[in-house]
């Protein structure tokens, strides 16, 4: 019997909607209802990712302090440039490291547009390094660096 695709993403939908739902008739505060809806988000996108890579809610950082403002969404390399740090809910993830940088709103308006520009811009500032990797008694030449995320990064809607 073949597999109805479409079936399967239609219910990994209705459970997204579902947590988006009862966030909104659980939290009166707009910042809860967002905070909720983003680690949903967070654990659905991580659920579709390959192994290598991470989903994380993270500030991205680089080799000379630089450090992104913070973004709800990092998709990130875990394979070849690990998490850097992470304390008391806090992450951060060096800069060569993001491959997806996302801002989730409960709605997309002009000023919400702005605002995740402005964030989307912090990802791109930070400076990205490359080095030789050193494996069992050998040098590999570095892997090409991954470029910044777009210039146009838009608010994820989750509404």
């Amino acid at each position: 019997m073949p597999v109805d695709l479409q079936e399967i993403l239609k219910h990994h939908q209705a459970s997204l909607l579902a947590h988006r739902d009862l966030a909104r008739s659980v939290f009166a505060n707009a910042e809860a209802k967002g905070d909720a809806t983003e680690s949903e988000w967070l654990r659905v996108i991580d659920e579709f990712l390959p192994n290598r890579y991470q989903c994380s809610a993270a500030f991205v950082l680089d080799s000379n302090g630089d450090v992104s403002e913070f973004i709800d969404v990092v998709i990130h390399d875990r394979h070849f440039c690990p998490l850097l740090f992470e304390q008391g809910g806090q992450t951060s993830v060096p800069a060569e490291s993001v491959y997806v940088a996302l801002e989730t709103k409960q709605q997309i308006d002009k000023g919400n547009i702005e605002y995740a520009s402005g964030k989307g811009a912090s990802v791109r500032r930070p400076h990205r390094t490359n080095k030789p990797i050193q494996h069992a008694r050998r040098t590999y030449d570095p892997p090409p660096l991954s470029p910044p995320p777009p210039p146009s990064l838009l608010p994820f809607i989750s509404s």
